[in-house]
């Protein structure tokens, strides 16, 4: 992983990858009730503190159909599966969707979700629209090298992030939300990280809201909800 702002710190990333790292084979973990397999190079959700965080924030009231995006090994689609209607996963690694498919399969969820590899939109389709879409995104401003670091590295300019919240407004019912892990490690990126975010939102015709916050120390992690203007 490469940081191009050398006051980046990484060792708390280094160290949760090194973690991940130590994985070789698929393995069993329990999460929030569900009953999990995690394949090597897909994230583990116990293993990080923002994943619980917005996991105990999953507000799905009229949330019939849901959007994961980032969905990883599916977990978050998977926790909101007895509300929903159906519920969609998208993520760019095939390794990831194979483990999210499994996990469907193990927690009785194949009749409910749809999990794709997909480049962020390019994984839904054109006439689909959501309720309540679901991101927890690469949070890191920085470059990844490897598949396991594509769960934590956006890239210098968070342009991950930024596409993300650009294309909301459109996959969106009209009383429909968006409910985002955001943090402020992209101060190297940013002079006023939350504030960019709010500016982004707001061009994206979208209205925000902070849901939950906490302070790591190392990060601040934040629950950020968009809704239509």
């Amino acid at each position: 992983m490469i940081a191009e702002n050398i006051s980046l710190d990484l060792r708390p990333a280094q160290k949760l990858l090194s973690l991940h790292s130590q994985h070789k084979t698929p393995y069993e973990q329990e999460f929030m009730g569900l009953q999990l397999v995690i394949y090597p190079n897909v994230f583990n959700p116990a293993f990080t503190k923002v994943t619980r965080m917005l996991a105990e924030n999953l507000n799905t009231e009229n949330s019939s159909v849901v959007l994961d995006m980032f969905c990883g090994s599916g977990v978050l689609g998977l926790l909101v599966k007895q509300q929903a209607s159906k519920v969609v996963g998208v993520d760019a690694s095939s390794e990831a969707i194979a483990c999210a498919h499994e996990n469907a399969t193990r927690n009785l969820a194949t009749s409910k979700t749809d999990f794709r590899v997909g480049n962020l939109w390019q994984g839904v389709l054109k006439n689909e629209k959501f309720d309540l879409i679901i991101a927890n995104p690469p949070l890191l401003p920085a470059t990844p090298e490897t598949i396991l670091e594509m769960a934590v590295a956006d890239s210098p300019d968070m342009s991950l992030a930024t596409q993300f919240i650009q294309g909301c407004h459109s996959r969106l019912n009209d009383s429909g939300r968006v409910l985002m892990t955001f943090s402020n490690a992209s101060k190297v990126s940013f002079v006023d990280p939350l504030g960019h975010i709010e500016k982004l939102v707001e061009q994206s015709g979208l209205s925000l809201n902070i849901v939950a916050e906490k302070d790591y120390g190392y990060e601040i992690y934040r629950v950020l909800e968009f809704r239509k203007s």
